[in-house]
């Protein structure tokens, strides 16, 4: 991929979209009144699994490589450019 032709980012922080941001508060709100800690633990093991999974079949070339992704709802544009290697180590920081 020619990084030169892609549009610029957005900088780190810049934040999500005003009504994606109020639509994730929302859901947020509504997962912790509705949810308890063994929903929230089998969740997380869940996509421990769909994130564990597809590292087998990867080298360590292919994962040090950044990819820019189209940007999905809910995630910020600074974080489409990354690594399978970094968003392993955010997702280590993160949990």
């Amino acid at each position: 991929m020619n990084t030169s032709t892609e549009p610029p980012l957005a900088p780190p922080g810049a934040g999500l979209p005003a009504i994606e941001h109020l639509v994730a508060r929302a859901l947020f709100r509504l997962g912790r009144a509705t949810g308890n800690r063994a929903s929230f633990t089998a969740k997380f093991e869940c996509e421990r699994e769909k994130v564990r999974a597809p590292l087998s079949a990867g080298d360590a070339k292919s994962g040090a490589r950044r990819v820019r992704i189209r940007r999905p709802p809910g995630l910020e544009d600074s974080s489409r450019d990354w690594s399978v290697w970094m968003t392993l180590d955010r997702l280590r920081i993160v949990h």
